[in-house]
């Protein structure tokens, strides 16, 4: 585009100088005399068309096809895998992960719209196959992540680390759990458990188990249950890492524990 309108650019320069100098006025050679019109008029010529830029060049099917063109799609759908060019094939794969990213993005939005419909038993069925797609993992956590409340954070921790085997979005999930502006959208019972897995003091440990018996849920267990060893610490590993829960008389993981158990996560 830029080469073609440099070149139009010096055409009309050649073409307005050469019209000058044909049919321009001619210079008098006595100052006195007026320039005496010519004999035959010579027609001017009719001004140049401006210079149009060339036509786009066509998308080839299977560019349109990896844009999501359906046409496009189906056309190279219906040809053998050996007929097909390496280009065909890629954009297969690139059609087939830009239809389950627009999927994504109509289950998050039904949730957004709905957040009971995160309840129900086939959007988790579809939000599950979603996350073992590595290619489409990422685009669902972030998509999870921008849901308004603590319905975001609940799912991510669902198909993080809740999740059992291995799940391509787990370790993402895991992680975005604790950025800025996904922690903060926590509900008391998930910032329970967030939190249990990452404090190390056991004066904070403390302070979170009471939390945990007014607001933990189901899900805190399984944090709270590494708290009830007495060894782990030390240069042999023999040593309390929670002295402060295993003081005689203390209840306080005892308590938080049965009170978490009694309360199903929202």
């Amino acid at each position: 585009m830029v080469v073609t309108a440099v070149v139009c650019l010096i055409v009309g320069v050649l073409g307005a100088v050469l019209f000058m100098k044909t049919f321009g006025p001619s210079p008098n050679k006595h100052a006195g005399n007026r320039a005496q019109p010519a004999a035959t008029a010579k027609a001017a010529p009719a001004p140049a068309a401006p210079c149009a830029p060339p036509a786009p060049k066509s998308k080839s099917v299977a560019e349109r096809a990896a844009e999501g063109d359906a046409d496009a799609v189906k056309q190279l759908e219906a040809l053998a895998l050996g007929e097909r060019t390496a280009e065909e094939i890629v954009a297969l794969s690139r059609a087939r992960v830009a239809e389950r990213r627009k999927a994504i993005a109509d289950v998050v939005r039904k949730i957004e719209l709905v957040p009971k419909y995160a309840e129900e038993r086939n959007t988790l069925k579809s939000l599950r196959e979603f996350a073992n797609d590595a290619e489409i993992a990422p685009d669902l956590v972030l998509a999870l992540a921008g849901l308004p409340g603590p319905v975001g954070p609940d799912l991510l921790y669902t198909l993080g680390p809740a999740a059992w085997g291995r799940v391509a979005a787990k370790p993402l999930a895991k992680d975005t759990l604790y950025a800025k502006d996904v922690r903060s959208k926590a509900s008391p019972a998930l910032a329970v458990v967030l939190d249990l897995e990452q404090e190390t003091s056991c004066d904070a440990v403390a302070k979170i188990l009471e939390r945990a018996k007014v607001s933990g849920d189901r899900r805190a267990l399984r944090a709270m249950a590494p708290l009830g060893k007495k060894t782990g610490c030390g240069p042999q590993k023999r040593d309390d890492c929670w002295p402060c829960l295993h003081n005689r008389g203390n209840t306080l993981l005892k308590d938080a524990m049965k009170e978490a158990s009694k309360r199903k996560p929202k």
